[in-house]
């Protein structure tokens, strides 16, 4: 077997796990200002739409206190099928989830994109967003 045929076995066994759904967006300008509702509007535009699996990077975080409360912010690990232009700072927002129901609407923020020549999926890390 060469190394290019077991990598595309890997890559449909690594999609195979992907149950969650969504849509990653990336901003395409500057945000623009609307006068009449006094809110500014991000223009953004679609680079993925479909199934990603979606866990949890550690249990450990960094721990931030945010007025007289101590919050742990946790890493998010999301992988993508492998090739998918994923940017540091795109945002992924849940549509679906076959594992947890509780995750439909939630979005997170791209912190890291690894490089790999070999990949068989696109390992992101990311931050939930509120």
């Amino acid at each position: 077997m060469s190394v290019r045929s077991a990598q595309a076995r890997f890559r449909r066994s690594e999609r195979a796990l992907m149950d969650t759904q969504g849509v990653l967006v990336r901003d395409s300008a500057e945000p623009t200002y609307d006068p009449d509702t006094g809110e500014y509007a991000q223009p953004t535009v679609v680079v993925y739409e479909g199934p990603v699996l979606l866990r949890a990077a550690q249990w450990e975080g960094a721990a931030t206190e945010i007025g007289e409360t101590q919050i742990v912010r946790r890493s998010t690990r999301i992988k993508f099928p492998a090739d998918t232009p994923v940017l540091r700072d795109d945002r992924f927002t849940v549509t679906s989830s076959t594992g947890d129901a509780r995750m439909v609407g939630r979005t997170f923020r791209i912190t890291d994109v690894v490089v790999d020549e070999w990949q068989v999926s696109g390992q992101t890390f990311a931050e939930e967003i509120a």
